[in-house]
């Protein structure tokens, strides 16, 4: 399901035509929340927000205005969403909401920064405040009547202090300052001379990302303001499943070793080794899979309940003594958090692919964010068509398919044997080196020059996977070359995208 958040400073609402225009626009855009600042309208009420919204059922709260200026609007679609808190702050308004489908909460701060240069710092600290206290996915939107940079605005005076508290509180918060498409700016007056900055944005704070995964920010065509709109999407590409990925950080698991032996001791059928093999590991794979969800579970979900258990124990310690059994569990439950939180590193550095960083350096929020970014770089938001663009999911998917699956058509199975290629010939040791059947060694040599972190194919096993359980595998994947070596091919052609040729050799005249 598609949602959307248009922010807009709308520079007040007491005509009764603009008022027409806005809920005209509101109607084509389809927003599921709307946060509307500056309205100069001293006191919402269910006929303002239903001349805007087009609903006699929308939901909404206000933060009345102050003179003649600092008043904001939020009203959204009950059917999607409920309002669980409202927070109102002197130049911001939050509103906590439980998305219906999926009963995810996430939360909203429009906000309208000030003019002055000492109410300017107020208000962030003002919105330092509110991200130490909804540490659940936040959005901040709306009018900051603040720039980043010098290449935000153009004519306006300048304040080289308070764009850097903006950018050191972006950085102590850990928010994703999200980029604008559609315009450069989303301020601008005309005149003698031309004035515009970019002081409209969006910022969300790392749950916003992992919950909701937005995906445009895009400024709107301003009607009846010197202010574009911003609307925020997110949820409008369908999000397929994933091929499985083995976890390196399950190793860290005591238990895992001695399961994973008993796993792949089960006996299979099959005419070959190589087909065996491929069946072992598909079987374990399932094994795997299940004992993740029983008996292993989410690793961020482990360490939340492990700090929960400490801070139970910590909460009891202030007002009794603690006997000898919960100061053991407290020592017990302390060493499991440091063994957790090294998988949570695992986890994430395998997700991120960055190899030249190493594991116990305390990197899993580098990690986190480059696995996030990689994530946003590699969504495919929008496809252009036989000449046309389109974001249907589906229609994104049948076009890949379409096009990959000419591609990797074998159109022509007779490959004739170049013949500039004849005087391009091995040796006769090369060639009596290469014809020898494989070693031990020399696999396992191959296999430990890989890098762990990277997944050989559409089996999903990681390097890291064969190297730790050789001493387990090792038996079945020697016999599986060895099958391979006599009969010179494989024999399920899915599982390998190109096929492998050897070139015959030309006797030597």
């Amino acid at each position: 399901m598609s949602h959307s958040f248009i922010a807009w400073n709308v520079r007040g609402l007491g005509n009764p035509n603009k008022r027409a225009k806005i809920k005209r626009l509101l109607k084509r855009w389809r927003p599921s929340i709307v946060g509307l600042t500056e309205t100069k309208w001293h006191k919402c009420d269910k006929n303002l927000i239903s001349s805007l919204s087009g609903c006699k059922s929308s939901e909404w709260v206000t933060k009345d205005s102050v003179g003649a200026s600092g008043d904001i609007a939020i009203f959204w679609d009950p059917t999607i969403y409920w309002v669980l808190t409202v927070w109102e702050g002197r130049f911001s308004l939050a509103v906590r909401l439980k998305i219906i489908e999926s009963e995810d909460i996430i939360s909203f701060l429009v906000v309208y920064g000030p003019q002055d240069k000492k109410e300017k710092l107020e208000f962030l600290k003002e919105i330092e405040s509110v991200c130490r206290e909804y540490l659940a996915a936040l959005c901040i939107i709306g009018d900051f009547n603040l720039v980043r940079s010098e290449e935000e605005f153009i004519g306006c005076p300048r304040d080289l202090e308070i764009m850097n508290e903006l950018n050191n509180l972006i950085n102590r918060c850990n928010l994703v300052d999200l980029p604008l498409q559609g315009a450069r700016f989303t301020w601008s007056r005309g005149g003698g001379e031309n004035y515009a900055s970019r002081i409209d944005r969006a910022l969300i704070n790392s749950s916003f990302e992992d919950l909701l995964s937005p995906e445009t920010l895009i400024a709107l065509d301003p009607v009846e303001s010197d202010h574009n709109p911003i609307r925020l999407q997110w949820g409008s590409i369908e999000h397929f499943i994933h091929p499985w990925r083995f976890e390196n950080m399950c190793f860290q698991e005591d238990s895992f070793l001695q399961n994973l032996v008993g796993w792949w001791s089960i006996p299979v059928n099959g005419t070959s080794y190589l087909f065996r093999f491929g069946q072992k590991c598909r079987q374990t794979k399932l094994m795997i899979k299940q004992w993740n969800r029983d008996h292993f579970g989410k690793v961020e979900k482990r360490v939340a309940d492990i700090l929960f258990r400490i801070k139970n124990i910590d909460d009891a310690e202030e007002s009794e003594q603690l006997n000898p059994l919960l100061l053991s569990e407290r020592a017990i439950l302390k060493c499991e958090l440091e063994k957790v939180l090294i998988m949570e590193e695992i986890f994430w550095r395998q997700q991120s692919r960055k190899v030249w960083l190493q594991v116990g350096d305390k990197n899993t929020g580098f990690f986190h964010r480059v696995a996030k970014v990689n994530k946003r770089k590699n969504r495919i938001k929008r496809l252009v068509i036989e000449g046309r663009v389109s974001d249907d999911g589906n229609e994104i998917k049948i076009a890949f398919h379409n096009h990959f699956s000419i591609k990797f058509v074998e159109s022509d199975e007779d490959r004739p044997f170049p013949a500039r290629y004849r005087d391009c010939m091995l040796s006769p040791e090369d060639n009596e080196d290469l014809v020898k059947p494989f070693t031990e060694l020399e696999v396992r040599q191959a296999i430990q020059q890989c890098n762990g972190s990277k997944a050989p194919g559409p089996d999903g096993y990681s390097i890291e996977f064969y190297k730790k359980a050789w001493d387990i595998i090792k038996s079945d994947l020697l016999k599986a070359f060895d099958d391979f070596f006599l009969a010179g091919t494989f024999l399920n052609r899915q599982l390998i995208p190109s096929y492998v040729y050897c070139l015959k050799r030309i006797p030597s005249n």
